[in-house]
Parts: C-alpha cells; structure tokens; sequence
C-alpha cells in the first residue's frame, strides 16, 4: 500500500497537527489513513522475520508488531513541532524480544539488515546499548518498505524489562520522566520519593548496560505474564514503604 499522498502533503499534516488543539476532522482522517498504510506495511513485512532465530541460533523470539496511534503521534509532533512526520522512523514497527547475548543482538542485526534490502532506502540501524536513551537501552533499525519507514527494536529480555517497567512508571509520574522531565507525585506521595525512585531507575540502567541478570530463555515464550509479575512485585513493594502507584 502506497503512502497516501505526497512526502510533502504529510510533513504540512504533521505541522498543522504540532500547531493545533483542536484537530480538523479532514486532518486526522488523513492521519488514519496514513496509520492503515503502515499498518499493511507492517503485515507484508512481517514473513521477512520468519525463522530469525534458527538463522542466528538464538532461544526463542518474541515479535510484535505495532503501529503508533494518533495519540502518540500527536504528542510526539508536539514535543518536537520541527520534526517533519514524513521522516518519522516509528509510525509502525516490529519489536523483537529475547534471551540473547549482545553478541547475537549484533547478529541478530545483521541478519535483518540483510533480509531488509534498500526499498529505496538502506536500512540504517542506531545502537541504544551505547548511546541510552535516558535509560533505555535496545538496538534500533531503520529499513523501508515500499517507500514506508519501518522501526525494528531488538531487546534483550532485561533491556525489554526495564523499558516495560519505566514506561508504566510514566503512565502514573508523567510521560516527560521518559525524556529526562521530573516526575509528578501521585497524591499522597512526596517528590523526593518519586524523584528517587526515577532515579533508582536510571541507576538499574547503568548496572545492566554490560548484560544484567541471568533469565531463562523461555521467559520470552510468556513474556506479557512476566512483565506483568514485576510489575506486580514492584508496586507491592513500594507500597510497602509507603508509595501507591
């Protein structure tokens, strides 16, 4: 599926949606329509990651596939209003989740760059390992389909839990602790608590850029459940000192 108008007809979209509180119902059909595009994008690509693993000899893989909404599209433009929409890398991609090594990540790379081959554009990749995201850590490619930008994320098990982890602590502190903002206490907790625990985040971080803890490569096989379980144990035991999230 082609886009649905011209690279220069979706950067001016992408402009009015920045500028505007109130969206133009001709505009956010537009978006919508932009959103099905990758949306079938995203399924024509998806057989070019079949049998990944066995290609690279990893455990188990976890893939998923999403398409931004029009929420986070939106926000996004808004928090960077100079950011053409056209040259958006994550309007849809594929996340990839397992046991690997930082070695096979790199393998694992390599392996998608190849089945990704320039549709016009070489794919590009940007290494999060070494250059976090305040925090999150993955490998991020860039390939093309058709002339739609696809993102790819590979995660290590860990580098996945703690990306899943900071992402519900943002639904409840505020979406900026994700690009380095300072957290909103939730009623009843004080800021210097928040701001420590925010802080404790960046710290596990740090400690886990060189690999992090040993998990077993079938945690992949029920990894929504197991997120879920830590998530759990970690609202439990803050709430034990004091802090309800």
């Amino acid at each position: 599926m082609p886009l649905p108008t011209s690279r220069n007809q979706i950067n001016k979209l992408g402009k009015r949606l920045a500028a505007s509180e109130i969206i133009a119902p001709e505009d956010a059909q537009m978006l919508e329509e932009l959103i099905a595009c990758h949306q079938e994008t995203l399924e024509r690509a998806r057989p070019r990651l079949d049998e990944l693993a066995e290609a690279v000899g990893t455990g188990p893989l976890a893939i998923s596939a999403r398409p931004k909404t029009t929420g986070t599209i939106i926000e996004k433009l808004r928090r960077n209003p100079n950011g053409p929409l056209a040259a958006m890398q994550d309007l849809a991609g594929f996340r990839i989740v397992g046991g690997f090594t930082f070695e096979q990540q790199d393998q694992l790379r390599d392996e998608i760059i190849r089945r990704f081959p320039a549709d016009p554009r070489e794919p590009t990749f940007r290494d999060r390992r070494t250059d976090p995201s305040h925090g999150y850590r993955a490998v991020h490619i860039m390939v093309c389909v058709a002339d739609v930008n696809i993102e790819i994320q590979l995660r290590t098990l860990v580098q996945h839990m703690w990306a899943n982890m900071m992402e519900r602590l943002a639904d409840r502190l505020g979406r900026q602790i994700r690009y380095g903002g300072a957290p909103v206490a939730p009623p009843g907790a004080s800021q210097q608590a928040v701001q420590a625990l925010v802080g404790s985040m960046m710290a596990i971080s740090e400690t886990w850029a060189s690999g992090g803890p040993d998990l077993p490569d079938h945690l992949v096989l029920s990894i929504d459940q197991f997120t879920e379980d830590v998530w759990q144990g970690l609202t439990a035991s803050l709430s034990e000192v004091g802090l309800d999230l």
